[in-house]
């Protein structure tokens, strides 16, 4: 518990730490662009001071202003240099936005102080898709009687500001998609050592269990033999060697099913294809595994429909097959258990189905069945002996052959497994 309470808190305080990061990622961005758009109005600002000390240097004079204009005008006489002064007027613009490293594309316009609806201004409000910030200064000569003001605009303004930290913008996002990409990878390792290692730990105790049942048999066996008389009835001896011999079997059994998982964990899995009958395979599994498990009544049905019965496949793990499944259908039952064997052909192969009238899987069992080490839980009843292996190596041994295995099941309904192995 103080394991899981520990990782709970890892998880949670770095969640924190990611989550203020983000948060605080995202305030330096917009302390940025707020930085740099007040660098970009301050050289705004002294670009167009600059314009005016040369106009002013020039001894360029304001007379008028045409009403109807929108792009600007400046005469130094009535109606002579219009064309002339509007032009030099966007050159000086131009040259000082440059040289203060400022967008070339602007608007701009001279009218008059007592405007109170310019068509400039309104016309720039009334574009929402760009930057509407306009602007102004002076450009009333002291010996001219009218007052006019000079407007300028960025149309672009804004992507301009944009596209000066778009680098930083991207290598920011580039690190913090990085940094989650990372964290959301630990969390689920963490997650999954944490599930595999409780679930190895059952499998230790399961394991363990398992094994001193046969070796305390053994050893009282040997126990007897030891101090039985070499003139004792035969039988006597016979029976405690019988048990000997059975419980040593058992121990190679478990010790035999480890391996395999070894050996399937180095996906050096040997498969020896030979042609067989299936249905006569699958009769002879269950009459052995009934004659080591059967210890209770169970009714076996068998409905084999299939023709194509002739498969190539490994014999032994064919038998291994069916004998994890008719043994986990027997175990998962209750005390009246009834399995039922049926085939058919499918898909130029045959379909093997394994029903019974067990507890059921969940929906949440039935996605983790064939996972290695996993149990299907049973609450706080451990009556049922098993160490998480044998779906596994079903599924892989299937996989091995080129077939394929499906569950479907409901609590208190029992389950039916679906196995199908090709023709070739």
């Amino acid at each position: 518990m103080k394991r899981k309470n520990a990782i709970q808190i890892v998880i949670l305080c770095s969640s924190i730490s990611l989550l203020g990061l983000l948060v605080t990622q995202f305030f330096w961005i917009r302390n940025s662009l707020n930085l740099l758009e007040q660098q970009y109005n301050h050289r705004v600002s002294e670009s167009i001071d600059r314009v005016l000390n040369q106009l002013m240097a020039r001894n360029i004079k304001i007379d008028s202003l045409q009403p109807d204009s929108l792009s600007g005008c400046m005469k130094k006489h009535i109606n002579k240099t219009l064309l002339f002064d509007s032009l030099f007027l966007r050159k000086i613009l131009k040259e000082q936005f440059k040289y203060n490293n400022l967008d070339t594309n602007f608007r701009f316009a001279v009218v008059k102080c007592s405007d109170k609806i310019n068509p400039f201004v309104e016309n720039i409000r009334q574009r929402k898709d760009i930057y509407t910030q306009v602007y102004e200064a002076s450009v009333t000569c002291p010996w001219n009687s009218e007052c006019f003001n000079l407007k300028v605009f960025f149309p672009q303004k804004q992507q301009f500001i944009i596209l000066d930290i778009s680098l930083w913008f991207i290598l920011s996002a580039a690190f913090i998609l990085i940094v989650i990409g990372s964290f959301a990878h630990v969390i689920y390792v963490i997650i999954k050592q944490k599930k595999l290692s409780e679930i190895q730990y059952d499998f230790i105790n399961n394991m363990t269990h398992e094994l001193k049942t046969p070796i305390a048999t053994i050893s009282m066996a040997s126990e007897v033999l030891l101090k039985t008389e070499m003139n004792s009835t035969p039988g006597r001896i016979k029976q405690y060697s019988q048990v000997i011999y059975e419980e040593n079997q058992r121990l190679r059994a478990l010790v035999e099913r480890v391996l395999q998982m070894a050996t399937l964990e180095k996906d050096e899995v040997n498969i020896t294809k030979e042609s067989s009958n299936i249905h006569q395979l699958i009769k002879d599994s269950v009459d052995r595994l009934c004659l080591d498990q059967c210890r209770k009544k169970v009714i076996l049905e068998f409905k084999m429909e299939a023709n194509c019965t002739k498969i190539n496949v490994d014999r032994l793990h064919f038998t291994n097959i069916i004998n994890n499944l008719v043994s986990n259908a027997f175990k998962y039952s209750g005390e009246n258990p009834r399995i039922k064997i049926s085939t058919q052909d499918h898909n130029f192969g045959i379909l093997i189905i394994i029903e019974d009238n067990g507890f059921g899987i969940s929906n949440d069992a039935q996605r983790h069945i064939f996972e290695k080490f996993y149990r299907v839980p049973t609450g706080d009843i451990h009556n049922v002996k098993g160490y998480g292996l044998g779906l596994h190596y079903v599924k892989t041994m299937i996989e091995a052959h080129n077939g394929y295995i499906k569950v479907k099941s409901e609590l208190n309904k029992g389950s039916q497994f679906f196995v199908y192995f090709p023709a070739n």
